[in-house]
């Protein structure tokens, strides 16, 4: 059901790690959720369609097949998320955190990822015309403790996306389309 700012607060004040916030099937649609911390919460499902979580604290969330088409998650951190098949169209990720995230059958077509930290696992993504200006696909060899971790994007469609600056250092891009 739709819930409340509020409502949202309360479930995350009760929340520990042991016992997360599950808000699946949700509808969070247009709230501002900014700086939020999710405590690890079950986001799946849920609709997040132009919800604010710009700064919000999104470590290791549960966000598969969730619908936030146009919410800012602007400075957001999402590092260690769950975010397969989830439906990101025109959401705005700048100078947003996506260490070790799974980003499997994303839809992130037109998304603005300006600045944004991606290691992450996104084979089969749309990222169609998004804007990846100066965004960081490398692998960081000061946080490399166990081996190698990059941005795999086996099979990712790129078509007219915008890379000026991207580092795309170590990304795996076998069978990306980058048509543009």
């Amino acid at each position: 059901g739709r819930l409340s700012r509020e409502g949202v607060l309360a479930a995350l004040a009760r929340a520990s790690e042991e016992a997360p916030a599950d808000f699946s099937g949700s509808d969070l649609s247009g709230l501002d959720l900014s700086g939020v911390d999710f405590k690890r919460a079950n986001l799946s499902r849920c609709r997040l369609v132009r919800t604010n979580l710009a700064g919000a604290r999104m470590f290791a969330v549960q966000l598969d097949d969730a619908v936030a088409t146009e919410a800012n998650f602007s400075g957001a951190v999402l590092d260690v998320a769950w975010m397969r098949r989830i439906d990101l169209n025109r959401a705005i990720l700048r100078d947003a955190s996506l260490y070790a995230t799974l980003l499997a059958g994303a839809d992130l077509t037109d998304a603005d990822l300006t600045r944004a930290r991606v290691i992450a696992a996104m084979g089969g993504a749309t990222l169609r015309r998004a804007k990846l200006t100066q965004a960081n696909f490398g692998a960081d060899r000061g946080n490399q403790p166990m081996g190698l971790m990059r941005t795999d994007a086996t099979g990712a469609d790129f078509t007219e996306a915008d890379l000026s600056d991207a580092n795309l250092r170590k990304a795996d891009l076998t069978r990306a389309d980058l048509t543009g």
